[in-house]
């Protein structure tokens, strides 16, 4: 991974309407009432934690990130590392750009989560040029296509697709098994 991963940018507003889009995702396949066990990996400053707060959804929330910002997170390198217990749901928002090996990131959700959430920004709605793959520091800068069918090959389901409103990130909502009936994008 790399060593910047754009952390001056953590206070952009669309970090933070990446996260309210993720909230309302996960909204989407809690029961109401029911508390929710969710690992945030790449938690980064929490905006998930707080947008989630907003709502009112009963959570039990567990951060995870390389360089935790908060005593509270456990440190955790995506693509080497397993979480260690099972969560209701899995976030991954705006990390898989940087991670070498997606495949075992996004198994590594599949496995560890009955829903999961990610987020990438896709090359088939950005115009990024090599240059500028390399001084983001990008691992990956992968379209829709292929992460369509990295998820068919891994069994996920994916319930519901969203862009956020500066069109440039996309998020997917999966169900961590095939047998989950697509509810549109």
């Amino acid at each position: 991974m790399s060593s910047g991963f754009n952390l001056s940018d953590q206070t952009s507003r669309t970090w933070q309407q990446r996260a309210d889009l993720c909230a309302a995702m996960i909204i989407r396949v809690s029961e109401p009432g029911k508390r929710i066990s969710l690992a945030d990996v790449g938690c980064g400053d929490m905006k998930l934690l707080g947008a989630l707060q907003a709502t009112g959804i009963a959570l039990d929330y567990s951060g995870f990130d390389l360089r935790p910002q908060f005593p509270q997170v456990t440190t955790f390198e995506l693509g080497r590392d397993r979480l260690n217990k099972t969560f209701d749901v899995v976030a991954i928002l705006g990390v898989l750009e940087y991670v070498q090996d997606y495949q075992f990131a996004l198994e590594t959700a599949i496995h560890h989560g009955r829903h999961f959430v990610f987020s990438l920004v896709p090359s088939n709605l950005n115009t990024y040029t090599a240059a500028d793959v390399t001084r983001l520091g990008w691992q990956n800068y992968l379209s829709e296509q292929v992460i369509d069918e990295a998820l068919a090959r891994i069994g996920a389901s994916v319930l519901k697709k969203a862009i956020t409103p500066d069109g440039r990130t996309m998020l997917w909502l999966c169900a961590s098994y095939s047998s989950e009936t697509p509810q549109g994008s």
